[in-house]
């Protein structure tokens, strides 16, 4: 799983040198997920700088007042691995809530290799809007790893179908890593590569009638999910041609549509 945390630059800074440890509050119930294993993604709330981490250890206390009488054996028990640097999490700042949820105290290694992931994915509508259909094969050739998917929406556009073949591919990869997402999709290609994605992004999601961008909801998610990656590459791949997994992913997207159309 991966989290993501936005921190003020001075506790960015500590973590990035490795050489402090770091106190943080955390008001989010959904922090008790956090999982040996998991990675946490440190972004600098001043340039949007990214670190990303590995959790390699958990202890959790039933307050931060335990979690400081003890830290001085945690922090010894930490520093053997050089590596690694603990964080103190604290739950909430009042007692009541500190007791219910518990403190964390994480420790962190950063993440120096990423594995290479190629994601291929397209949707399918028959009419526009109509019923769609969408699909994504997943391929990790270092792990000789291969996931494919695909889904099915009663009533939707052919650009919703291929936007959601896309978000639910990056959905579906549980680790940051160096991703390439091919699509023959100019709609979804164009919107990264060309500069349009930082465009509406200035302009409060509004095109240049001063309306609200088609599909907003689907790109907002979309950017959120590529920021979970340490490099995202966008490939344009023609449709229906001899690329072997784009022409899979049509198959995909399409048969969900054959599969829920309406026996007369």
């Amino acid at each position: 799983m991966i989290h993501i945390l936005r921190l003020n630059n001075d506790p960015f800074i500590s973590i990035k040198n490795g050489i402090k440890t770091v106190e943080m509050r955390l008001f989010d119930e959904k922090r008790q997920l956090i999982k040996v294993n998991d990675s946490i993604i440190f972004i600098n709330r001043t340039t949007n700088e990214r670190i990303f981490v590995k959790v390699v250890d958990l202890i959790k206390f039933d307050s931060f007042k335990k979690l400081y009488e003890s830290f001085n054996k945690i922090e010894l028990g930490y520093k053997e691995n050089e590596s690694a640097d603990p964080l103190d999490m604290e739950k909430y700042y009042n007692q009541a809530e500190q007791e219910k949820y518990g403190v964390l105290a994480i420790k962190i290694t950063l993440m120096s290799e990423f594995l290479n992931i190629d994601l291929y994915t397209d949707g399918a509508c028959s009419g526009n809007p109509g019923p769609g259909g969408w699909g994504y094969v997943l391929l990790c050739k270092e792990k000789e790893k291969y996931k494919e998917m695909s889904g099915y929406n009663e009533s939707t556009t052919n650009n919703q179908m291929e936007l959601t073949a896309v978000i639910e591919g990056i959905k579906a990869i549980k680790k940051p890593c160096c991703l390439t997402i091919y699509t023959d999709s100019a709609y979804v290609h164009s919107a990264f590569t060309q500069g349009w994605i930082n465009t509406w992004q200035l302009n409060g999601f509004k095109n240049s009638q001063k309306k609200e961008v088609a599909n907003k909801e689907f790109w907002l998610e979309l950017i959120d999910l590529i920021s979970l990656h340490k490099t995202v590459n966008w490939v344009k791949v023609k449709g229906h041609t001899d690329n072997y997994y784009n022409n899979l992913c049509d198959k995909l997207a399409t048969d969900e549509i054959k599969m829920h159309k309406p026996v007369i």
